[in-house]
């Protein structure tokens, strides 16, 4: 009767096994799981590489897990940690200062047109120093514009309209 031969024999499995090994003390787990398969492949009960395989399955998501705390690490380093805070209502603070600035224009505007148009008397010029105020009578009655005369400062400072009496 001929002897019938099993699929993996005349297979070496010792030089992956060995390069298994390597892989382990070296630490390149996603190597030694790779070649965890391929022997796996070949003979899914070759010595102890199912612990093997779990072991560098455990060690690469442990690696994972570090990484990834040391990324978070760094994150919160360049980031300040902020407190979570009621929004702030800035938006009032916008309108208000909006508001007051639209009043003001407007106020500044009006008083350019009624001074444009006559409507508006011009500010009063301060008296001179060294000048002395004497008390106005008034007249007894009304008078007429047309009986007024107009007198101006040399430095064109203020106008004056007085009665020609």
């Amino acid at each position: 009767m001929a002897r019938s031969e099993s699929p993996t024999e005349g297979l070496d499995l010792e030089g992956p096994y060995g390069q298994l090994q390597a892989h382990l003390e070296a630490e390149p787990w996603i190597e030694a799981i790779a070649v965890c398969y391929r022997i796996l492949d070949v003979e899914p009960d070759y010595r102890d590489v199912s612990q093997l395989l779990a072991r560098a399955r455990e060690q690469l998501a442990l690696e994972r897990e570090q990484s990834r705390i040391a990324k978070e690490a760094w994150r919160g380093a360049q980031a300040p940690v902020t407190e979570r805070t009621r929004p702030r209502r800035r938006w009032f603070l916008v309108l208000l200062i909006f508001g007051l600035g639209a009043c003001l224009f407007s106020a500044a505007l009006t008083v350019v047109i009624l001074r444009s148009q006559g409507r508006l008397p011009a500010m009063q010029a301060r008296p001179e120093p060294g000048a002395t105020a004497r008390p106005v009578q008034g007249p007894s009655a009304p008078m007429a514009i047309a009986d007024m005369q107009l007198y101006t400062n040399s430095e064109g400072r203020f106008l004056l309209k007085y009665p020609q009496t």
